[in-house]
């Protein structure tokens, strides 16, 4: 536990702790209280005091203009820079007075918003050697500071609290804060105070880009430069904000409470054990989301994550990969590197690896924050189904009409290309007649035999030079339509793996349609469909299969006549397996309607 130099105490008990017993003392506390504005907890200003603060006895503040000191008020004396505010002497000295102790506590401070440690020329500032034309706050905290003494009956024990640093991370001096902090405080301890020193941690300040790139710097040097003293102690000032952002320079009554609690607690010796070390650099357990079905050999970058449990900057390794430091605005502090480095409490950080080249292999980068390590693993996706080889050259205009009639041939048609004639008729009474030169496949029919039914029929050829279109023939009285399509790439002497019919169904899917077939490894899967009536299909490929895509989908031309929708969809097989169930053509609207479906398996041509 720490004890002031001129406490004279057995133990000091924090107001919501237990025994030890107090040993009274009558030496009076001298509270030095200087910085910048947030010395005087500016956002307090106009605000209404707790009225704890007003019960306080012999608290006193040293009046610099009558030259003595005056009864303690907050809201009316207690500010320096800005009168009616409170700093954290109002709550420091309302605990020791909740734990018992009676001891006269006499405050000193001097507060000056907008000032930074380097002499600069037409500002006030607190450079403690430099005179330059704006007002050396430096000695004039040390004038106050004399006349105090001068003032008090007693040797007092001292104890400063020191909040500063804000102008110099808004101005870009972080650079030189260390410097700059480091002699000032060397002066301080020979001219004004050798008592405990305890510095206010700074908030981040992210409301421009420059302070936001030097406040990592003024936070270290704050904490290094009190650890070199040896009577100094940094307590922690981010938390108790009143919801407050970083970006707000002056926190409200609750932040200036908290700050004034954390200042008792690290003069009574009981700070760590309320907030933990200031010195720990060693966050709690941190994870990063394993990310599967990457691309093979290509860079895959992790979420942000924010590390938590530690209050100083820690040391921070990655390997297997790179690492990129955010703020917590998330504007880049450190860009991507592999490099060494330090990682500051509310920074973020990300990762990043290169894929393996390799399909379902798993990449790790191993990150080291403060010997605290995480791992993140990056597993490629399975490899993609090997392409066929078969092309989809195009679909011919379909047609519809009563008797017979030409349904076209694809453009772009080349001699050897496999030609697929599909036909949708809606009569039993339809007599198919194979057009010369085409093959049939078996028929599939739904519906009633007796009565009209839906009937899908599809033909093959292999294309010679100059193909015309075709003719389809049937008695005047009967609607059908026909639609060709064109298909590169298939072997020309025996085209068709696989010809499987469907079986005929009612629904709104083709899912119940369809039969599963045993695929050979590398051949092109191809579903044709007839459905009842008009309605459009929406395809939804089977996982397994490349390149699954919609070839067509159309109804029949006309105002009248057979009333049906044909579509089409085919992608290529990746291994050997059995498909069917996986691929569903979904009628829009959710309409139940028969369908008649086939699966192909078009066999590519060798080498």
């Amino acid at each position: 536990m720490r004890l002031g130099t001129g406490l004279g105490l057995c133990a000091v008990a924090a107001p919501e702790a237990g025994p030890p017993v107090i040993v009274p003392v009558t030496a009076p506390l001298l509270l030095i209280v200087a910085g910048q504005s947030n010395a005087d907890k500016q956002g307090t200003s106009g605000a209404t005091p707790a009225a704890k603060y007003a019960a306080m006895q012999d608290v006193e503040v040293w009046n610099p203009a009558s030259g003595g000191f005056e009864p303690y008020a907050p809201g009316s004396n207690a500010g320096d820079d800005s009168a009616n505010a409170w700093g954290s002497e109002a709550e420091f000295a309302h605990q020791l007075r909740q734990a018992g102790v009676d001891r006269p506590i006499r405050i000193v401070k001097r507060a000056q918003g907008g000032t930074g440690l380097p002499a600069e020329a037409g500002r006030d500032d607190w450079h403690p050697t430099v005179r330059t034309s704006g007002r050396m706050l430096f000695e004039q905290l040390e004038s106050r500071v004399a006349a105090a003494r001068v003032a008090l009956s007693d040797t007092p024990e001292e104890v400063t609290i020191w909040t500063q640093g804000e102008y110099d991370m808004a101005n870009g001096h972080g650079g030189d804060y260390a410097g700059n902090f480091a002699h000032l405080l060397a002066e301080f301890r020979a001219r004004i105070s050798t008592g405990l020193f305890i510095v206010e941690r700074t908030r981040p300040r992210l409301d421009s880009a420059t302070a936001t790139a030097n406040t990592w710097a003024v936070r270290k040097a704050q904490l290094d430069v009190a650890l070199a003293d040896g009577n100094a102690m940094v307590i922690d000032t981010d938390a108790a904000t009143g919801g407050a952002p970083f970006s707000e320079l002056h926190p409200r009554a609750a932040w200036a409470e908290d700050c004034g609690r954390r200042a008792y607690r690290a003069w009574t010796g009981s700070y760590a054990a309320h907030h933990g070390e200031i010195t720990d650099a060693a966050p709690d357990a941190f994870a990063f989301a394993a990310r599967s079905g990457a691309a093979p050999s290509s860079p895959v970058t992790s979420e942000l994550v924010t590390p938590v449990g530690y209050e100083r900057d820690a040391p921070i390794t990655v390997t297997g990969g790179a690492y990129r430091i955010a703020n917590p605005d998330d504007t880049v502090a450190v860009d991507w590197t592999s490099a060494p480095g330090r990682i500051h409490k509310h920074q973020k950080v990300q990762l990043r690896v290169s894929s393996s080249a390799e399909a379902e292999t798993a990449t790790q980068a191993t990150l080291t924050i403060g010997g605290v390590t995480g791992v993140w693993s990056v597993t490629t996706a399975a490899a993609a189904p090997p392409s066929s080889g078969v092309a989809f050259v195009g679909a011919g205009a379909p047609d519809t009409a009563k008797g017979a009639h030409v349904v076209a041939m694809p453009a772009g048609l080349q001699a050897g290309d496999l030609l697929l004639l599909h036909v949708g008729t809606h009569s039993t009474n339809h007599v198919a007649t194979t057009p010369p030169d085409w093959i049939a496949l078996p028929e599939v029919r739904s519906g009633n035999a007796s009565s009209d039914q839906v009937r899908g029929i599809l033909y093959w050829k292999i294309a010679a030079d100059g193909e015309p279109g075709v003719e389809l023939t049937q008695g005047a009285s009967y609607y059908s339509t026909g639609i060709v399509s064109a298909w590169r790439g298939v072997d020309p002497a025996d085209p068709l793996a696989v010809v499987q019919p469907g079986t005929t169904a009612t629904g709104n899917s083709l899912v119940a349609g369809l039969v599963a077939a045993n695929v050979p490894a590398g051949t092109h899967v191809l579903y044709a469909v007839v459905y009842a009536n008009l309605h459009s299909a929406s395809w939804g490929g089977d996982p397994d299969l490349s390149d699954f895509a919609e070839r067509y989908d159309v109804t029949r031309q006309g105002s009248s006549g057979v009333q049906l929708s044909m579509t089409m969809g085919s992608g290529g097989a990746a291994s050997a397996q059995s498909v069917g169930d996986a691929v569903t053509a979904t009628i829009d609207g959710g309409a139940s309607r028969n369908s008649n479906p086939h699966l192909l398996c078009l066999r590519p041509a060798a080498g």
